[in-house]
């Protein structure tokens, strides 16, 4: 008996759809002090910044995603590298130098500032 449930709670796990992937809006921006990244969802999306080590962060989101990262090249004085995990749910992000993140929602969109940076001034990378 304690076999077939097993087997039954395998078979209603398989055909559990899988988490529908939402497709982000990605814009980011430089200002005097700060660099600004807004991943806009559809829908409220929970999430969790955690430090990684040194200049490294991760942004964990409750559901999976894609978007056009395309904008991340135009903050590449304060981004040194991304990676969006396999499971699309996370955002690793390494920055240039050693900055404070805050970040906050608004509305569907989570809204990231990398502060004490000028990147105005900031050596523009390669």
């Amino acid at each position: 008996m304690k076999k077939l449930l097993a087997a039954a709670s395998l078979l209603l796990a398989l055909l559990q759809p899988a988490a529908a992937v939402a497709s982000v809006s990605l814009e980011t921006s430089a200002g005097v002090d700060f660099t600004r990244m807004v991943f806009s969802f559809d829908q409220p999306t929970t999430y969790n910044v955690s430090p990684v080590s040194g200049n490294s962060f991760n942004i964990r989101f409750s559901r999976p995603f894609t978007a056009s990262m395309a904008a991340m090249r135009d903050i590449n004085a304060v981004v040194a590298d991304y990676k969006l995990s396999d499971n699309m749910m996370v955002l690793g992000i390494k920055l240039t130098g050693h900055y404070r993140v805050r970040h906050n929602v608004v509305g569907t969109a989570l809204v990231v500032d990398i502060l004490g940076v000028n990147p105005l001034l900031a050596p523009v990378r390669a």
